[in-house]
């Protein structure tokens, strides 16, 4: 059995590749399935050491994967989550944005136009209206490779 803290460095090195891969603007089909790999496995690892307060983030980055991936249907469950948590007003801007942009994303992908523009606008205007630059930074890495809604 892995050790908590194994869990938890997997978790992290997954993930923080998973992001760098999110953010590519050009994906190789090599590395398309390098994100689903390393993706699902940070979903398995931040799972494992079971710290509900992680799960936000876990569904957060499985949404972003599934979405930069182009599979919209196998992403809902984990949009919903992320939008049902992170869209909460007592969440910090930089959830809130990627909630919306989240949505967005899926919205686009399944053709909903009207809801994707509002979706997206709310995003940007979140993040745009973030106080900390490191935090807007690491949001637009992600909200840039979005389309935007036609």
């Amino acid at each position: 059995m892995i050790e908590v803290e194994l869990h938890k460095k997997l978790g992290s090195i997954t993930n923080n590749r998973s992001w760098n891969l999110i953010e590519s603007v050009d994906l190789t089909e090599a590395e398309a399935e390098e994100l689903l790999a390393t993706a699902m496995a940070s979903v398995y690892h931040w799972t494992q050491f079971g710290d509900p307060d992680r799960f936000p983030a876990r569904d957060l980055l499985a949404a972003a994967a599934l979405l930069r991936l182009g599979a919209p249907v196998l992403a809902r469950p984990f949009v919903e989550r992320t939008f049902a948590v992170l869209s909460e007003p007592q969440r910090a801007d930089w959830e809130r944005a990627f909630a919306h942009a989240l949505q967005a994303w899926y919205d686009i992908l399944i053709g909903d136009t009207h809801s994707a523009t509002k979706a997206h606008n709310q995003a940007r205007e979140i993040g745009e209206g973030m106080p900390d630059p490191e935090d807007r930074m690491i949001f637009f890495a992600t909200f840039d490779v979005i389309p935007v809604p036609a």
